[in-house]
C-alpha cells in the first residue's frame, strides 16, 4: 500500500469520526444507576429527559426523530447513561457512549450475540433496553463511579481534529501532486484488463524522471 493510499485512508477514518460527533449530547449525560427494562419505562424515561425537544434544535442529525433517548453504557463500559443522541445501528455488540468522541460506538468488546439470550446483529441503539445483558457488567461499578464528572470531557478531542487537518492537507497536496503529475506527463497510469479467474483489479503508476540538463 502506498503513502498517498494510507494517508488518504486515514483522513478518511478521521474525517467520518469527526461528522459523527455529537457535541450537544454531551450536556444531556447523567449517570443512572438502572436503565428501563422494558418499552413502557423507556417511554416514561423518554418523556422525562425530553430528547424530542432537544431534537428539534440539535445539529447533529437533519431528522430530529432520529435524535432519541438512550440508556447505555460509558466506553469502559463501568457505568449506565442516560442521554440523547442520534440512532445508530450496532453491530450485535452493547451500545455504549463515548464521552471524548461524542456518540455512541460500536465496540467489539461486548458482543452481546453471545450472551443468553442473545441479542440481534443488528439493532437500533436506543433499543438497547431490550438486552439487558448488556447493563450487567456495569451494576456493580454504577456506586462507586457516582462522581462522574462530564467537565474532563467537554473539551474537544484537540489531537484528533489537529491529526485530522494534517491528514486532509497532505493528502490534498498529494492529490494534487499526482494529478498535476498526470497532466504534465510525468506520471502515468497503467489499467490492465480484469482477468476473469481474478477478481482483483490493480494498476500501475510510472513516473518519468525529470531529464537533467
Amino acid at each position: 500500500m502506498s503513502v498517498l493510499q494510507i494517508t488518504v485512508f486515514a483522513s478518511l477514518i478521521l474525517v467520518s469520526q469527526a461528522l459523527n460527533m455529537c457535541p450537544e449530547s454531551i450536556s444531556t449525560v447523567s449517570v443512572v444507576s438502572h436503565c428501563p427494562s422494558n418499552a413502557m419505562e423507556w417511554s416514561s424515561a423518554a418523556r422525562r429527559k425530553s430528547c424530542n425537544d432537544i431534537g428539534k434544535v440539535q445539529t447533529c442529525t437533519t431528522k430530529s426523530d432520529t435524535f432519541a433517548y438512550h440508556c447505555v453504557l460509558n466506553k469502559e463500559a463501568t457505568m449506565l447513561l442516560e442521554l440523547c443522541a442520534p440512532v445508530h445501528f450496532m453491530n450485535g455488540y452493547c451500545a455504549r457512549f463515548s464521552e471524548v468522541d461524542k456518540r455512541i460506538i460500536n465496540d467489539p468488546g461486548l458482543d452481546c450475540t453471545k450472551f443468553d439470550p442473545p441479542c440481534p446483529s443488528r439493532f437500533p441503539s436506543n433499543e438497547s433496553y431490550k438486552y439487558q445483558m448488556c447493563y450487567k457488567t456495569a451494576g456493580e461499578n454504577v456506586e462507586a463511579h457516582s462522581g462522574f464528572d462530564l467537565q474532563k470531557n467537554e473539551s474537544t478531542p484537540i489531537i484528533s481534529i489537529v491529526l485530522l487537518a494534517i491528514f486532509a492537507c497532505i493528502s490534498m497536496i498529494l492529490v494534487m501532486i499526482v494529478l498535476l503529475g498526470y497532466k504534465i506527463g510525468w506520471i502515468h497510469f497503467n489499467f490492465p484488463q480484469r482477468n476473469k479467474k481474478d477478481s482483483r483489479v490493480t494498476f500501475t503508476i510510472y513516473i518519468r524522471k525529470c531529464p537533467v540538463r
